[in-house]
């Protein structure tokens, strides 16, 4: 008979191939280490696993809020696929998984930035970036960011096939799209592109260097489909697809340089630009869930809690006439 061990263990290695790499990742580590404590807990069937089994192993996760919801999300996900295709039997499940609470994580420390800010945070990469081809790559990653609202995975995910110039559309690959077991994850999505974007696109394919530096015309500037399917849109300076770090790295330089005369917001990370943005055309557009799939958010309450609204605007509402 198949022991709770051994049964998370094949179901996580099925569900290698239809689960995105990072999410993979970080879920794998806590099915593994859950599967090795039901063991020592000598838990040999999962009716008898209890609800207290699953708070004593999600306790060492107390301390780190996104951490917590994350083991919980994998614990419950792993055997919401065994209840349904092995036919095994948790008892009173159901309850157990309404009675474990996600931890509350705080949101008074994001960092909003007004349009000047902005602009601001643009500026300073010329006073970062002497190197010429990276002062270009990370001036574009910040047009994404301000005019798409994209990620910084998306961004980094990004390959020259995804643009169509004549559409004047870019394929969005990155988070809620599957991946392949080499982590590559197709387009799941279609954002428009403006005419500053797209000119600032065609600058930089133009004087492209990896790998394309030595070809005298560039079709795929016109003909998108002539692009390899794999190649990147950014790289490193060796030529790599770049990393999601080297990204976060440089927005977080571009932000901290506006503050160097104050303190520094603890969360001053790239995604800020992306929530600033948000809360920007949310301000013109009241439209909550309209911004709900600007932002490609699976729910409206996922956009309300992103976004900045404050008390005064609350009240301004409340006391508008209909």
């Amino acid at each position: 008979m198949k022991t709770p061990f051994s049964m998370i263990n094949e179901k996580s290695e099925s569900l290698s191939s239809i689960m995105n790499k990072n999410t993979f990742t970080a879920y794998a580590r806590v099915w593994r280490d859950f599967s090795e404590y039901l063991d020592e807990e000598e838990v040999h069937e999962f009716d008898d696993m209890s609800k207290s089994h699953i708070l004593k192993f999600l306790k060492k996760y107390e301390l780190k809020p996104y951490a917590y919801n994350q083991a919980k999300s994998a614990i419950f996900k792993i055997l919401d696929d065994l209840i349904c295709e092995e036919d095994i039997e948790i008892s009173k499940y159901e309850n157990i998984k309404k009675s474990i609470k996600s931890k509350n994580i705080k949101n008074d420390e994001k960092l909003f930035l007004t349009k000047e800010q902005l602009f601001d945070v643009r500026e300073s990469a010329y006073t970062l970036f002497s190197d010429r081809n990276i002062l270009e790559r990370n001036l574009l990653i910040f047009d994404l960011m301000y005019h798409s609202m994209m990620r910084v995975d998306e961004i980094a995910q990004m390959q020259l096939s995804d643009i169509h110039m004549q559409r004047k559309r870019l394929g969005i690959r990155g988070k809620g799209a599957a991946g392949n077991t080499q982590g590559a994850r197709s387009v799941h999505a279609y954002i428009p592109l403006t005419q500053k974007l797209i000119e600032h696109m065609g600058e930089y394919m133009r004087s492209w260097r990896y790998p394309y530096k030595q070809e005298t015309h560039k079709p795929y500037l016109e003909h998108p489909d002539t692009m390899m399917d794999t190649a990147p849109f950014f790289t490193s300076q060796r030529g790599n697809p770049i990393h999601v770090s080297s990204i976060k790295k440089d927005i977080c330089s571009m932000i901290c340089h506006i503050y160097e005369q104050g303190t520094v917001p603890k969360n001053h990370g790239p995604h800020c630009i992306r929530r600033s943005v948000a809360s920007l055309k949310y301000q013109q557009n009241k439209d909550l869930v309209l911004m709900q799939h600007m932002l490609r958010h699976s729910s409206p309450e996922t956009t309300r809690r992103y976004l900045s609204i404050d008390q005064e605007s609350i009240d301004q509402a409340f006391l508008q006439e209909l």
